[in-house]
């Protein structure tokens, strides 16, 4: 069962399984049976825009020359619905959720040893390949090859895998056969035979340290918590003094800025947490998005039982009809401080907002 699976595998170790038959023939025929270029039309690049048709020929002919072709966002049905599915399936797993494309051929160059920044769940359509893969740490920050020279003292701190013969454990993935991979685990992957393609669920993986970094710089640098900051140096418009100066450079101690900020981490930890949660991934309806913009009605949302679970409320909503008899109860709506919501259209009948949650400390 998916709770069995959450419990006993999710983030602790890799797992191997399989899919019924008709799962497979329903993903093959919503994915195309692998053709890069009819699939392809369906997906999109890190910008969202779609990929041209001279771009998706030049896909294809790389294949057959055995270069290995991944397309990391699909939106096709059948990738809109293994996305929703997760979603709805496995609340509170994660909210940066993708689906991509993976296309080779036997002779291929394997894929060296390398670990993901994310959960991997990939499912084998047609094809077959060999997965190697060895323990890791899931305190992960980013993706990382083995030969990758570490940028940073986090970098240096991640141990390397042993890869001999004994240490590593190799999976051979034929159509149906299901494989999860946590972050930070290592993995090689090798074409092995026929045309391998395959489908990949990725999760981003978010450590507490970047969300306790990212809710205390918030809390910081809000004008809402303006008193955590009292004892800040002022600019001459009277705000506070929040960028590092000339002193913090020096090598004779703290200055007083930096050690306002300090004392105000200590007061601020306690309710910066709980005054941004982290965002969660909500369903949403193919007639409302687009590639990676994603949208829903609210009614879908509360159908789904992603709203407040009020009564009047959900009757409000749902039931026009019976709003005299039962009025909407008022209600404030606080917008978490990770989230920027905007008021992209309102009229008598419509609104509609635009969420959107980017990191203030990495812009990702």
């Amino acid at each position: 069962s998916t709770d069995e699976f959450v419990d006993r595998f999710w983030g602790k170790e890799v797992y191997a399984g399989s899919v019924s038959m008709e799962t497979l023939q329903r993903l093959g025929e919503g994915m195309y049976w692998g053709n890069v270029e009819e699939v392809g039309e369906c997906c999109r690049k890190d910008d969202n825009s779609r990929h041209t048709p001279e771009e998706l020929a030049g896909m294809a002919a790389a294949l057959e020359n055995k270069v290995t072709v991944n397309l990391p966002f699909c939106y096709s049905r059948a990738a809109v619905d293994i996305k929703n599915a997760f979603i709805q399936q496995c609340r509170g797993m994660g909210n940066d959720i993708e689906v991509g494309l993976y296309f080779s051929r036997p002779g291929g160059a394997p894929a060296g040893w390398h670990y993901d920044n994310n959960h991997n769940l990939t499912i084998q359509i047609t094809g077959e390949k060999d997965w190697l893969c060895a323990p890791g740490d899931m305190r992960t920050m980013s993706s990382r090859s083995l030969y990758d020279p570490p940028g940073s003292l986090f970098d240096k701190e991640r141990p390397h895998p042993h890869i001999g013969p004994r240490d590593h454990r190799r999976f051979s993935m034929h159509p149906g056969s299901v494989l999860y991979v946590p972050p930070g685990h290592w993995h090689s992957v090798l074409p092995f035979k026929g045309n391998s393609f395959s489908i990949d669920l990725r999760v981003a993986n978010i450590v507490h340290a970047r969300w306790v970094c990212e809710a205390l710089f918030l809390a910081l640098t809000s004008r809402a918590n303006a008193s955590l900051l009292g004892a800040l140096t002022r600019n001459d418009d009277g705000t506070p003094n929040l960028s590092v100066g000339p002193e913090d450079f020096g090598c004779g101690g703290i200055s007083q800025d930096a050690s306002a900020h300090a004392g105000a981490v200590q007061r601020a930890a306690a309710s910066a947490l709980l005054q941004t949660p982290m965002p969660r991934a909500l369903p949403f309806e193919r007639a409302h998005s687009d590639g990676m913009e994603v949208g829903a009605s609210l009614s879908f949302l509360c159908m789904q039982g992603f709203c407040p679970h009020h009564p009047r409320y959900h009757v409000a909503i749902l039931d026009a009809s019976d709003r005299e008899e039962q009025p909407a109860v008022p209600a404030t709506l606080r917008v978490n401080p990770l989230v920027a919501l905007t008021v992209k259209e309102r009229n008598d009948d419509t609104m509609v907002l635009h969420m959107r949650s980017v990191s203030s400390l990495t812009s990702s």
